[in-house]
């Protein structure tokens, strides 16, 4: 929630790479790792929306096509990550790689969700964060259990 994630994908990635960020309460309102001249230049934009509802999804929807890379680290709240994922799946297949990265997979609400992923999948807790980072290749679209995911 303090940008740590965006800064990090700012200073080093190429001048060419964009950065959406999807949140629910403006960067302003933390102690953030980021200022105004990051979103000035263009490279980053903040979207106040939730992701996990489906319209929201859907208005974006292109943006997530797009993407090479996306960054999961939300509320772990039990609903935002079943809810995403479900969504996520729908998305096309992309003729470049593209990863889904999960933060905090080692969370116990998160178990389910880490388990639920079919889709060729690496757990890189020793080299990410130490409540666990998963690095999932989405490339051919995601595949989820259902079963295991439960949730929402």
């Amino acid at each position: 929630h303090t940008g740590m994630s965006a800064r990090a994908m700012l200073d080093h990635t190429s001048e060419s790479c964009q950065i959406h960020s999807f949140d629910i309460i403006p960067w302003q309102e933390f102690d953030s790792h980021l200022n105004e001249k990051d979103f000035e230049q263009g490279r980053l934009t903040q979207h106040l929306e939730d992701l996990s509802e489906e319209v929201i999804f859907t208005k974006h929807i292109s943006t997530i096509e797009k993407s090479q890379i996306i960054f999961c680290d939300a509320p772990k709240d039990g609903q935002f990550e079943y809810k995403f994922l479900r969504l996520l799946q729908e998305v096309k297949p992309s003729e470049k790689q593209r990863l889904l990265i999960l933060d905090d997979i080692r969370f116990l609400n998160m178990l389910p969700v880490w388990r639920s992923i079919r889709s060729p999948k690496l757990d890189a807790t020793s080299f990410g964060h130490w409540s666990g980072t998963g690095i999932v290749d989405i490339t051919s679209g995601l595949e989820l259990d259902l079963e295991l995911l439960g949730g929402l």
